[in-house]
């Protein structure tokens, strides 16, 4: 469990400090020339901003590690298995949840008579950074990581390594595709294509591109652009 313990610690900080370092990029002037469009305001107080990041932060930290300490013998093991079986089992995790994912975002959160009471409250961003990634309401991140664990159950029980590995890249992802810009040179150009994916979604078209992690979902059923 150390090890499961340390990589999902290794996880919410690295996300913290990705999300921190492209949040001062996009309101640097060194990067307004490469933003996908020009900011909008955002229909939410700072007060109100703050409040849900420290909840939504809190309660994907309770639910994380509750899943790691008392979901242990039902979703993950320590039993040695080879590199191979570890990065299928990660990419496993990830493949299963963006589709659950996508079904749940296209068909549930933007249902015209349920789309205002979850989801639309992290729609109020037309140009998100990446701080919108957790500004959303709170239903719609317990719901999010209860597909992830979800996910990890019909795989699993996983290896702690794969687990952690697919912890984050799903977590560094989520905060990536908010970036809100295109970096212009160097190999981080290879992220844009995300940001600039999940930005059609907020500021383009909002029935198109609902997928998270996986563009396939998109492209096979005619929802991207």
């Amino acid at each position: 469990m150390t090890t499961l313990l340390i990589g999902i610690v290794f996880t919410l900080a690295a996300s913290g400090a990705v999300m921190a370092g492209l949040d001062k990029a996009y309101h640097s002037p060194r990067f307004a020339e490469h933003h996908f469009a020009a900011p909008r305001p955002m229909r939410a107080t700072e007060d109100e901003r703050k409040w849900l990041y420290a909840l939504n932060s809190l309660l994907s930290t309770l639910i994380i590690f509750g899943a790691a300490i008392y979901g242990f013998e039902w979703l993950f093991t320590a039993d040695s298995i080879g590199i191979g079986w570890m990065l299928a089992q990660a990419v496993g995790i990830l493949l299963v949840y963006d589709a659950l994912y996508y079904a749940l975002h296209r068909w549930v959160f933007h249902h015209r008579k349920l789309m205002r009471y979850v989801h639309g409250l992290h729609h109020r961003s037309r140009t998100p950074n990446a701080r919108e990634s957790i500004f959303t309401h709170p239903i719609e991140l317990i719901a999010g990581l209860a597909l992830f664990l979800f996910s990890t159950w019909i795989i699993g029980p996983v290896h702690v390594v794969a687990f952690s590995a697919a912890f984050l890249v799903y977590s560094l992802l989520n905060v990536i595709i908010h970036a809100g810009f295109a970096f212009p040179r160097g190999p981080l150009r290879l992220l844009n294509m995300w940001s600039r994916k999940h930005h059609g979604h907020h500021g383009v078209d909002p029935n198109k591109n609902f997928a998270s992690l996986f563009p396939l979902w998109d492209v096979l059923l005619g929802t991207s652009i």
